[in-house]
């Protein structure tokens, strides 16, 4: 049964996925937690709602066990935070999921642009970098997996055959576009300076699926049911796509940068 735990064997996966209290957040822990060698440290800034969601998952009387961590990705002083109650209660993380992320914001385009690259950019980075010395105590092969998009496919935007956020949501869209971009050169970075410390780090496009990043990522406007899209990422976190290490991954094949 899925619990909130404070320790945990040295046989157990320590995966920590940011945003994890909704959406494909919630949906991979729930996936992940249908395993019991996995434990799972559910990111959420509010605790309020990680607590809701955890009742939730603990309800489904899963083999896996999770617990609780506060962190917001757009705070610096919250993530180290974080990063210091890992250290204290596992010592080690085998697994970091950078899938916290913002959408369409409301504002002036100069606060669409800061909320958007502070969260998806920023937060990103520097949740990788707080994380990176547990991350190199690992118990297995350490991976990062950052939640990209289609979206912010530079050569997908250059693509005159491609429909392109743009042209529906007008300049508002650059913000997250331009944010999740951005993200893609954070992860080749650390895909290239981690190599070395056998680091396996991925972008990983989950496609258009049902969420609360903007008004249209319902079914209704063909978006996909958020459990469809956690399936892939447990083979990811798994190990089965390492090969493609530093690449831009979708559920078959790869997307373009």
């Amino acid at each position: 049964m899925a619990q909130r735990c404070t320790g945990t064997k040295m046989t157990k996966t320590i995966v920590l996925i940011t945003g994890a209290n909704s959406g494909l957040g919630y949906a991979l822990t729930a996936a992940l937690l249908a395993d019991a060698g996995k434990h799972v440290l559910m990111g959420c800034r509010s605790i309020q709602k990680g607590r809701k969601a955890m009742d939730e998952l603990s309800n489904l009387n899963l083999p896996g066990s999770m617990e609780l961590l506060e962190i917001d990705v757009s705070n610096d002083s919250s993530i180290s935070k974080a990063a210091e109650i890992v250290t204290e209660k596992h010592g080690r993380l085998d697994v970091l999921v950078n899938n916290a992320a913002v959408g369409w914001q409301t504002g002036t385009l100069s606060k669409q642009m800061a909320a958007a690259y502070q969260t998806n950019t920023i937060g990103v980075f520097l949740t990788t970098e707080a994380f990176t010395p547990l991350l190199k105590k690992a118990s297995s092969t350490p991976r990062v997996i950052n939640i990209s998009s289609g979206a912010g496919s530079i050569s997908r935007t250059l693509d005159l055959g491609t429909n392109v956020p743009y042209n529906t949501l007008g300049p508002r869209a650059v913000a997250y576009c331009g944010s999740k971009a951005a993200m893609n050169l954070i992860t080749a970075t650390h895909a290239r300076v981690l190599e070395p410390e056998a680091f396996r780090v991925f972008a990983y496009s989950p496609g258009f699926i049902v969420s609360n990043l903007g008004p249209h990522n319902d079914a209704e406007h063909g978006a996909r049911p958020a459990e469809e899209a956690a399936v892939p990422l447990v083979g990811l976190i798994n190990g089965d796509r390492d090969d493609e290490h530093g690449c831009f991954l979708r559920a078959t094949g790869q997307q373009t940068w």
